[in-house]
This record gives C-alpha cells, structure tokens and sequence, in this order.
C-alpha cells in the first residue's frame, strides 16, 4: 500500500516509518495498533498519519519532546531497570515479566534486580539520552553512582502509584 505519509505496510500491516529528520528528532518507527493490539486499518492509519503530521508542523522548532495526549496508545507499557553484575539494562516493555523471563534465559549471570515503572518509549528513550555518558552498548549502562541516582530518582517518582500487593 502507497501513499500514506510515514507509513510503510508489511505483510498487510501498517508500520510507522520515521524519515532521517523525524529519526533526528527522536521519533522511533513503531507498530500501529490500537492498544488491544488489533492493527489499524487502512483508514485509521490514513488519519494516524495526517494527525501526527499535522502535530509534527505545529511543534515548536526544536521541540521534539511530545505531549502526554500525543504519545500513541502503542507505546505506553514499563520501563525497566535491570542489573547484571557491573551493568544497567534501561528498557521499554508491554508485559516486563515475560521481559524478564527473556532476559534471564539470554544471560548466564545472574540477575542481582529488576522493577518496571509505568512509562512510554519516549520515557525510555529521554532516560538513554540522560545516561549516554555510561553508555556500554545498546540498551546497557555502567553501573554508577549516577545511574543508580537516575534509577532512584525514577522509581521514587512513581513510588506512590505503584500497587504493592502480596501475592499467594
């Protein structure tokens, strides 16, 4: 399917493409889906595209940090923090315990702590951006004192939304 700006189609389904100007601007190509995880259909990605670039040539210059409401639905889910013996891993998931499960079999050291936070992708990326400095690779950081203030910092912003239940 041609012909819907920023939208490529794979096997019928619709797929956010950023160009390298979006890409730039911190925009990450991503599924679109409704959050029940049905894809769009061909309209609803025809309005998904004219919505979003009608937001991008309204933004400010230099403003590519997006507004709560204009986050897509998609990318809302955790953001987590795991630690592996001398390194963080600063994550995005929808379902953070299967996440960790992944995680734990991809690794033969152990996991020494894991949390998720309620957050978007847009959380996860601003956190990388903030910790490139002990960027190791990818996703991973070095443990330090900075990146264990940034991870309490974070939790502790939403350490009074978070349901603590024991379970049985």
């Amino acid at each position: 399917m041609k012909g819907i700006k920023h939208v490529s189609w794979r096997g019928g389904r619709p797929r956010f493409q950023p160009g390298r100007e979006l890409r730039a601007a911190g925009h990450k190509g991503q599924d679109l889906r409704h959050p029940d995880g049905r894809w769009y259909s061909v309209g609803e990605a025809v309005d998904w595209s004219r919505n979003f670039v009608t937001k991008v040539l309204e933004a400010p210059r230099g403003s590519s940090e997006p507004k709560e409401e204009e986050v897509h639905p998609a990318s809302k889910g955790y953001v987590y923090f795991l630690g592996i013996r001398d390194r963080v891993k600063v994550g995005f998931s929808t379902n953070p315990g299967a996440r960790l499960l992944t995680l734990k079999t991809s690794t033969a050291d152990p996991v020494m702590f894991f949390f998720a936070v309620p957050g978007t992708r847009y959380d996860e990326r601003r956190l990388h951006k903030e910790l490139e400095p002990h960027r190791s690779s990818g996703e991973w950081f070095k443990k330090s004192l900075t990146v264990i203030r940034v991870m309490q910092r974070h939790l502790a912003s939403h350490i009074e939304r978070l349901d603590f239940r024991v379970g049985g």
